[in-house]
């Protein structure tokens, strides 16, 4: 048995020539696995009690503030990932509104950023060319706008859709 690791390193974890006591090798492996992912899961949901128990003594709007800052965040996320699924890597550029965080060709020859724009509960995809013209914030706006309350799979093939006609 071995295991892949990082760079093309390789660990042999046995050497055996008994098919039972590498099975029974194998088996003990998965289930310690299996044991830290259920204790992982255990300890998230030990925390969304404690933050849902939190958040019920504060005011209602503020709860509501909260709670639409966590959508943001995940659809944010998920549009992220559909640039990366296209080629795309991550880099933060520090620009005159202060640090952000841009997806980015992997030719340098295209800067994203998906901002979030509150009044309209939806994003735009900003892009620059070149880095110094998304450090100096010079970005063209995409005109598609993605809603929030937009039905998220559809939403996210035509982001999709648009990457692969205007940003590749």
């Amino acid at each position: 048995m071995f295991e892949n690791g990082d760079r093309d390193t390789h660990y042999i974890l046995l050497e055996t020539s008994s098919e039972d006591e590498a099975f029974d090798r194998l088996n003990y492996m998965m289930m310690e696995n299996i044991k830290w992912h259920e204790e992982e899961e255990k300890e998230r949901q030990q925390y969304l009690r404690e933050r849902q128990e939190r958040e019920s003594k504060l005011p209602l709007e503020e709860q509501k503030r909260l709670k639409e800052e966590r959508e943001m965040e995940s659809k944010a996320s998920k549009i992220r990932q559909v640039f990366f699924c296209n080629g795309f890597t991550d880099e933060w550029i520090k620009g005159k509104r202060g640090t952000e965080y841009y997806v980015v060709r992997r030719d340098k020859k295209m800067y994203c950023h998906p901002r979030y724009i509150k009044e309209k509960r939806a994003f735009v995809i900003e892009s620059a060319t070149n880095k110094q013209d998304a450090e100096n914030e010079i970005l063209k706006v995409d005109p598609d706008i993605y809603y929030m309350d937009e039905p998220e799979k559809e939403m996210l093939k035509r982001l999709d859709e648009n990457i692969m006609a205007n940003y590749m």
